[in-house]
């Protein structure tokens, strides 16, 4: 199996939450702990064995591959390496301006979108809030 990054090719975020604007205005507070508690998950999977975190999970939830735990790990190993920690930790939960903005242009250009702003699509303001603590 080959992981590698679509931005070589057609730069665009990945791996979006999506919420109504009007939702995540009236809910700040829950916006922001949900953004913390998702950035305390991805930390401990980037950071600790995922051998064990795998088999900790697996007392409450299906985990498709368990039974080859090896090849399961090499996968989440080559996600994190190769995906999420494409733009560099610093950016890890962000959204990348510039990822936005190439992924606004190519779906643009390719008549799929007319937008022209790509900072209508997405805000750091809640992970900014829950990375402050």
């Amino acid at each position: 199996m080959e992981i590698w990054s679509t931005d070589r090719y057609a730069p665009m975020p990945s791996q979006g939450y999506v919420a109504k604007r009007s939702v995540m205005e009236k809910n700040e507070d829950q916006f922001v702990r949900i953004s913390r508690a998702l950035t305390a998950s991805v930390n401990e999977i980037i950071s600790e064995p995922t051998e064990m975190i795998y088999q900790r999970a697996s007392k409450d939830f299906q985990i498709p591959r368990l039974d080859q735990l090896d090849e399961l790990t090499a996968i989440t190993r080559a996600t994190i390496d190769e995906l999420w920690l494409s733009q560099g930790k610093d950016n890890l939960m962000r959204n990348v301006p510039s990822l936005w903005e190439q992924g606004v242009n190519t779906l643009r250009d390719a008549k799929l979108i007319s937008a022209d702003d790509p900072t209508r699509f997405y805000t750091n303001s809640y992970i900014d809030r829950a990375l402050k603590g």
